[in-house]
């Protein structure tokens, strides 16, 4: 076809015009629109080694501001890239394009909806026809009549109870499962009880009390000594002299120890254990737990699907792993590893009720896993290690 170059295009060009290989173009998606701009500055800043040297004229004399270039590799010819220089090829390609594009759109469709085909009759059309449902009489004419009065009469809507109605109530279902009327077995009714209202008090004066506080007051003032007779001094004296040496011992102890201050908050080292702990609550948005499949165990291993989003695996177990067992066991260990009901459930997001699939082991399965390669491939590891 004219109006069509084969060139190469170093990493470096690919880079600066927008088409590089594995990122803008690739063999699925080979078509790409490049501005012309940007290939006439590269010719201009590079012009003696330009990979578009050998196309400047037809880039220059193209009236459109972007150019189409396509990447086609071959072993046989040089180039690895084409080069629409012209209109009329550009658009036979978009053309091309389109039409793959259309062709590629009805294989997917005709994959996935598969459309009707025409019925052959092999011999059996006899049987066929008298299966098929037919009106065997013409159809009941029924003709009725009405006085216009009773057309015109005021409307009068009165409400419609549940308790009054015998399908009153009806019990909510997951999609998957059949409504089922729920029958009234309790009937709830209210009444006024009056008791006979009593006032009595007494009072408990105890003897001795319980809870007993003192204060000190300190109100302490300065002694005249001139103003005392001499009685009084020399009987002051005579203490001074008999209780120097107790007077000095409670000095020396009140100085060292201060029974007056409260000195628990030096002694603690940390800030927070002087603060009352606060109680860590757990509130539970879904459960994925199956009486009637997995009985008396409890969840071992969780491992979430790295590829379908909201759904999990798990593991059950006699004893979760975060458990400490201490004193001789008592149950049949290697039976309920061997031929107990070991089975790893998975569960979804959308539907907690019930697992979307069940998986069984001969063995008890404490830890699980999906490759995160393939997600249909799930490795789980057992209590023996294999």
């Amino acid at each position: 076809m004219s109006g069509i170059a084969r060139i190469d295009l170093s990493p470096l060009t690919q880079k600066i015009v927008g088409c590089v290989i594995g990122e803008n173009i690739t063999t699925e998606y080979p078509w790409v629109y490049v501005r012309k701009d940007v290939i006439e500055d590269n010719i201009d800043l590079h012009s003696e080694s330009s990979d578009f040297l050998p196309v400047k004229d037809e880039i220059e004399a193209f009236p459109d501001e972007q150019i189409l270039i396509g990447y086609a590799p071959s072993l046989t010819e040089e180039g690895q890239f084409y080069v629409i220089l012209t209109e009329e090829s550009r658009d036979a390609i978009v053309r091309s394009i389109q039409t793959q594009r259309e062709d590629h759109e009805n294989r997917v469709r005709y994959a996935i909806y598969k459309p009707l085909g025409r019925w052959y009759d092999l011999g059996s059309s006899a049987e066929v026809d008298a299966c098929v449902v037919k009106n065997t009489r013409p159809l009941y004419e029924i003709e009725v009549t009405s006085t216009a009065d009773l057309l015109n009469m005021p409307i009068n809507l009165t409400d419609r109870k549940a308790d009054d109605q015998r399908d009153g109530y009806i019990e909510l279902l997951p999609y998957r499962q059949i409504f089922e009327n729920v029958w009234r077995k309790l009937i709830s009714r209210a009444t006024q009880v009056m008791p006979i209202v009593r006032h009595n008090e007494a009072q408990t004066a105890p003897s001795i009390p319980v809870n007993s506080w003192y204060q000190y007051l300190y109100e302490y003032e300065t002694v005249d000594l001139s103003t005392y007779p001499e009685d009084k001094i020399e009987s002051l004296k005579d203490f001074l002299e008999r209780y120097t040496d107790d007077m000095c011992d409670q000095i020396l102890m009140n100085s060292t120890w201060d029974i007056y201050t409260n000195e628990y908050a030096n002694l603690v080292r940390n800030e927070k254990d002087t603060q009352a702990p606060v109680p860590i609550g757990y509130k539970e948005h879904q459960s994925y737990y199956d009486g009637k499949i997995i009985a008396d165990k409890v969840i071992n291993d969780f491992c979430w699907h790295p590829f379908w989003t909201g759904t999990a695996i798990a593991t059950y177990t006699q004893h979760a792993k975060g458990e400490h067992l201490i004193g001789p066991k008592i149950y049949d260990e290697v039976f309920l590893a061997c031929e107990g009901n070991n089975r790893i459930l998975i569960w979804s997001f959308t539907d907690c009720l019930s697992p979307k699939l069940i998986l069984e082991c001969t063995r008890e399965v404490t830890s699980i896993a999906v490759c995160p390669l393939d997600g249909s491939i799930i490795v789980g590891g057992c209590k023996n290690g294999q």
